[in-house]
């Protein structure tokens, strides 16, 4: 049904777009151009108005037609059933009063009534069918259905203040296309009925009807450029998503038929359109035919290609946006800029590519404000940008695959990177080793060593690529493939594990003092509360800072009774306390005798144990891997955007042991601005 669907839209579409652009057209430019030359002419205007009334008339019937059918296109496709089979008075009912889709085409369905009513000749009896009231009161119905279209496109998934945005850009972006695209026909039927006449005025009310749909269709093609951009940036999300997805695809092939479209209109506004003014201007009306047939033909074309993008808006609305797909990159390579940290050939590479694509652009602007030599210095330009721009591409370029940037199906939390971590124990750490270092009991007879896994280098690889070297394996070494042996969430895991891995090196820097860099995300993890409430770290992001506190026994003793008497103190700076008993058996036990008010976690305790004392090695440490000696008491300063900022070793002395010095990097914690957007919930 997917074909029907897509005509439906599309004829639907055209048929609101000719709406709002007959009534824009009739508003904004031959009503006030008539009115300027109305006095100076005997010509019949009415003639035009009511080839345009009839057109306006055509596409409400069209309009409220596949209105209808798109309907029961709607329900059969909920229900799964074809479509003569779909209709139900109570399902139509369930659609029309519980979805948002039913309740937007109840509310266009109003509208169009009331613009028929509008409309009809009833109307006209108690009002004249020229009044300027009617003109907008037609107007702003025929734009009200086009811009309520948004509210059951893409952006109804949205919620919150997004909703309205997206809903306010989609709106616009449709209004604009309705003004420029759908006043195109009429535009082409003005030119008509103009060389349908030879009298002079006629030819003078068309340049000054050219000139004024000419500013009204720039106004719409920059908020069209605005508000699409708006919306790319919203429903793509990137470069990735928008060579390796369907969606982006589409947008890809409207973009290339909106460029020439564009490119026509702005021949159209500077070319034709001046020629026109000044034939009139200098009274030679004889000649005026000829360019307003070159007008004619141009919009003739314009609409043709306006009607070849509608296709493909009609083809987008059923085809999930691509910031919601797995993207599949379509190419072998990708451009990484952290290659220019790592190489100094590499930056010569890149600094001559760029100088070379300078000279170019220069080249290219000098062509537009010369016209001697001009195509040789076009091509002289083009070349050498192109010579620049491959160099510098070369240089950066990397391997790439077709998952190097999917988005991972697992979220970074503790849980998730704890069973990584002991996939990684029964499986890597042969070739690996422990700690990552690439030193594992295999390791001494492979050719290539393998990787060390906590280099810095190996947090700039994609996840996409770690997806699929666990998947595949990498060639020319003996690191084998995992498709078969792990589930797609278990490879997942491992990723998790081995990011927190990399990241667990770092962050042996830690101190009790907060750190300036902010890079290290705290695993997200669930806990209970002393009042039965489950919570989860991320609850706090842009509210509490949060103290991590890892409690072992007898240990963790004098100190959590410290934290029980600072509590209050603690909540009141705004800090939400969370412990992380490493054997809960034994801490239960131990505040049944003494109850404690503070939240502890409740399940999965010993994974996330485990994840965060990854976080918990220091350079006092031997190494920093699954089998090192756990910590018997470590507390993490975690701010308000999800970042480990500051960390506290027991065993290590000083520090927060006096509590003051913890209230202290709580407050400059509190006080600082926001240096990072909060964390995605997955490794990227």
């Amino acid at each position: 049904m997917t074909g029907l669907e897509v005509a439906v839209r599309y004829v639907h579409l055209a048929s609101v777009l000719l709406l709002v652009g007959s009534f824009s057209f009739e508003l904004l430019v031959s009503r006030p151009t008539f009115k300027n030359v109305g006095t100076q002419t005997s010509l019949d205007f009415p003639s035009f108005y009511s080839a345009l009334f009839s057109i306006a008339r055509l596409s409400l019937l069209l309009a409220i037609g596949t209105a209808i059918l798109g309907l029961f296109i709607k329900i059969a496709d909920a229900a799964g059933l074809p479509l003569a089979e779909s209709i139900d008075l109570g399902t139509i009912i369930n659609v029309l009063t519980g979805t948002r889709f039913g309740i937007v085409w109840l509310v266009r369905m109003a509208l169009f009534s009331l613009l028929a009513v509008v409309m009809s000749p009833k109307f006209f009896g108690w009002l004249k069918s020229d009044s300027v009231w009617l003109c907008v009161a037609e107007f702003v119905l025929s734009a009200t259905l086009l811009i309520a279209l948004a509210a059951a496109g893409h952006a109804s998934a949205a919620e919150g203040v997004t909703f309205f945005i997206q809903l306010a850009m989609d709106g616009l972006h449709l209004l604009a296309a309705g003004v420029w695209l759908g006043g195109l026909i009429p535009l082409a039927m003005f030119f008509s009925w103009a060389k349908a006449s030879r009298e002079s005025s006629t030819l003078i009310i068309a340049q000054e009807a050219t000139a004024s749909f000419s500013r009204l269709g720039f106004v719409s093609v920059t908020v069209l450029l605005v508000t699409g951009l708006f919306n790319a940036w919203y429903l793509v999300g990137g470069v990735p998503a928008l060579l390796g997805t369907d969606y982006g695809y589409l947008l890809l092939a409207k973009l290339g038929i909106l460029i020439p479209l564009i490119g026509l209109a702005s021949r159209n506004r500077w070319r034709l359109k001046p020629r026109l003014g000044n034939l009139a201007a200098h009274n030679e009306f004889e000649k005026i035919p000829e360019p307003l047939a070159q007008l004619q033909r141009g919009v003739i074309t314009e609409a043709s290609l306006g009607a070849a993008i509608l296709l493909i808006v009609g083809m987008m609305g059923i085809t999930p946006p691509a910031r919601h797909v797995q993207p599949g990159w379509p190419f072998s390579f990708r451009l990484d800029w952290s290659n220019l940290a790592a190489s100094a050939d590499v930056r010569f590479l890149t600094n001559t590519g760029g100088a070379l694509s300078i000279v170019g652009i220069v080249l290219l602007a000098c062509a537009v404000l010369t016209r001697r030599h001009r195509r040789w210095i076009v091509a002289a330009g083009g070349i050498i940008f192109v010579i620049g721009v491959l160099i510098a591409a070369n240089a950066l370029s990397v391997d790439a695959y077709p998952t190097t940037y999917v988005r991972p199906s697992v979220a970074y939390n503790a849980i998730s990177v704890a069973n990584g971590m002991l996939l990684y124990g029964e499986t890597c750490a042969v070739c690996h080793g422990v700690a990552g270092y690439g030193d594992g009991p295999a390791a001494a007879d492979l050719k290539p060593k393998p990787a060390d896994l906590t280099a810095r280098h190996a947090a700039s690889h994609t996840v996409g690529d770690l997806y699929w070297w666990l998947s595949h394996g990498i060639k020319e070494t003996a690191m084998p493939g995992f498709k078969e042996s792990f589930s797609e969430d278990e490879r997942w895991d491992l990723i998790n594990f081995l990011r927190a891995l990399s990241n667990a090196e770092r962050a042996r820097a830690l101190a009790p003092v907060s750190d300036t860099d902010v890079w290290l995300v705290a695993p997200d993890l669930a806990y209970g509360t002393s009042r039965g409430e489950t919570k989860a770290l991320k609850d706090h992001r842009g509210d509490k800072i949060v103290l991590l506190v890892l409690v072992s026994f007898p240990e963790s003793g004098d100190r959590l009774e410290q934290l029980e008497r600072m509590a209050a103190r603690l909540t009141s700076a705004g800090v939400e306390i969370i412990l992380v008993p490493n054997d809960a058996e034994r801490y239960r036990r131990t505040v049944d005798s003494k109850p404690s008010q503070l939240p502890v976690v409740t399940e999965g305790n010993d994974e996330i144990f485990k994840t965060y004392s990854l976080f918990s090695q220091s350079f006092e440490t031997d190494g920093n891997s699954p089998e090192a000696p756990l910590p018997k008491h470590t507390e993490f300063l975690i701010d308000k955007q999800g970042y480990i900022r500051a960390r506290w070793i027991a065993k290590e002395g000083g520090g927060w042991l006096d509590i003051e010095n913890l209230l202290q990097e709580i407050e400059i914690l509190q006080n600082e601005k926001s240096q990072a957007a909060a964390p995605d919930d997955h490794v990227h």
